[in-house]
């Protein structure tokens, strides 16, 4: 039986819509774009045929073309026709309106005209729309790109707020455009909408406007959370962190989970070069711990694979989800990014947290500054260069990670005066003295620690694991290596 119908010209409309009967529609209009006598004309001929049949079109998408005032108006002659059918729509402006779109105020509530009498729509996605109207209560999943409103940002933020506030069965929503979320202005009240029911959120806009706008939202903490943006400005991460911590100390629990975790227990971290003039930084956190070395580390590649950020079905499945770009040359504008993020980031219970590259210029007090609070971690993985932090970490008063018993660095040379595989051994020898020794440590590519230091490490540490590749007891003497190191914006080789 015909149910899919892709409107291409009134003849074919017709054999389908016969033939189908009274079987529920799903209906695609997008109009020819070639130049031919008569192509408007077919165009229009085929939706007015299909909107005669309204009463049955479960799922509709409209792409309004260079001919949108002419599809508006075929819809509003249609407006007291029953929606009750209707489920899913996908509604589609161009961006370049017509001057004629423009004479005719009318036309920019296109969507409540589209809307009209669909009081069973379960599933929105709007790209171009002018303004956004009182949804159907029915709502389950909303999708925004790029609302076109003439009025000022406030507005703009309110209409966007006053729409949510009329679905409270929403289950996920998307709001991918760099000018969607406005941030509101100075003096206006503020107008906290609560989604008990949401699952999934994505906000693809300025990072200070959505920290803004998750100040103005409340909903569950196992909700799935991800998070785009292009370039920041230093202070806007920890605007972000602080709204986010917000939300995971929220006391609205999930109606539809109320078993879940409600705190992140594993987090990685990590930024790649995007081969351009900026640094891609991705952070993903779960509610579920991944405490085994092998499975934290697996997580953790997986990230990596898919930077710069994606949304690949393949991809981890976090829950939440964090990406935004520093430029590559800007060091201390990075350092107070990441430490902005990560050090207002409320993450008391994590237990297990992967450290991946990250391009630090003062590495050691960012990281004793971002670890600190993480009193329950048992797992911890360092790479790089960052690396060499953690002897200082190790050597903290009162000492750092009371409880960790596991401990992985991956290609990390320890060449500075206080980053040395010595100071790596006493650093270990007095947590150990300290009741405060590991049970695991795994050494993964680095270079510069030899099996002299190894046999050392095993008297402090209960199991070590070394990946001694090319069967060596102690270091060669011709074993050296180039280290980029930041140093004023200028990169240095050191030879060891």
């Amino acid at each position: 039986m015909w149910t899919h119908l892709a409107l291409v010209n009134p003849q074919w409309t017709r054999v389908c819509l016969e033939r189908s009967k009274d079987i529920p529609l799903h209906v695609e209009y997008q109009p020819s774009y070639v130049n031919g006598v008569g192509t408007k004309e077919r165009n229009l001929e085929s939706l007015r045929l299909v909107l005669k049949e309204f009463p049955r079109i479960r799922e509709l998408q409209v792409d309004f073309g260079v001919d949108g005032y002419d599809v508006y108006l075929a819809f509003a002659s249609c407006k007291d026709v029953s929606r009750l059918a209707l489920e899913s729509l996908s509604i589609r402006v161009p961006m370049h309106y017509p001057r004629l779109w423009r004479e005719h105020t009318d036309a920019a509530d296109v969507l409540s005209t589209v809307l009209a009498n669909a009081t069973n729509l379960r599933t929105l996605s709007t790209d171009g729309v002018w303004m956004i109207p009182r949804l159907p209560s029915t709502l389950r999943h909303l999708k925004v790109v790029r609302l076109q409103m003439r009025q000022a940002g406030d507005q703009k933020f309110n209409v966007l707020l006053d729409a949510l506030r009329s679905t409270p069965l929403l289950e996920t929503f998307e709001a991918d455009d760099s000018s969607l979320i406005t941030t509101r202005a100075m003096g206006t009240p503020a107008r906290k909408v609560t989604l008990p029911h949401l699952k999934y959120i994505y906000l693809g806009s300025d990072i200070s406007d959505t920290a803004q706008f998750l100040s103005h939202i409340s909903f569950p903490r196992d909700t799935h959370v991800v998070i785009e943006s292009e370039e920041v400005r230093p202070s806007d991460p920890k605007d972000l962190a602080q709204a986010l911590s917000t939300w995971l100390n929220d006391p609205l629990v999930s109606t539809t989970n109320p078993g879940a975790p409600q705190h992140l227990k594993t987090y990685v971290v990590h930024q790649q070069h995007d081969g351009h003039d900026h640094t891609t930084f991705t952070f993903f956190a779960w509610k579920s711990n991944v405490m085994d070395l092998p499975s934290l580390v697996e997580t953790a590649e997986a990230v990596d694979l898919v930077i710069p950020f994606s949304r690949d079905e393949n991809g981890p499945k976090a829950d939440l989800e964090v990406q935004f770009k520093l430029p590559i040359e800007a060091y201390r504008h990075r350092d107070r990014a990441l430490r902005g993020f990560l050090g207002h980031l409320a993450v008391p219970e994590v237990q297990a947290a992967y450290i991946g590259e990250m391009r630090l210029r003062e590495y050691e007090e960012v990281l004793v500054e971002v670890l600190a609070p993480m009193h329950n971690l048992r797992a911890l993985v360092v790479c790089g260069r960052n690396g060499r932090a953690v002897p200082r970490l190790l050597q903290q008063d009162p000492p750092l990670f009371p409880v960790l018993e596991t401990l992985r660095l991956e290609t990390v040379r320890m060449i500075k005066p206080k980053a040395t595989p010595q100071r790596f051994i006493e650093a270990l020898a007095e947590r150990q003295k300290n009741q405060l020794g590991l049970e695991k440590l795994d050494i993964m590519d680095c270079t510069n620690i030899n099996g002299d230091d190894v046999r050392a490490l095993k008297m402090a540490v209960r199991e070590v694991k070394w990946d001694d590749w090319d069967g060596k007891d102690s270091a060669s003497e011709g074993d050296s290596f180039d280290e980029e190191e930041e140093d004023d914006g200028e990169w240095v080789d050191f030879e060891v």
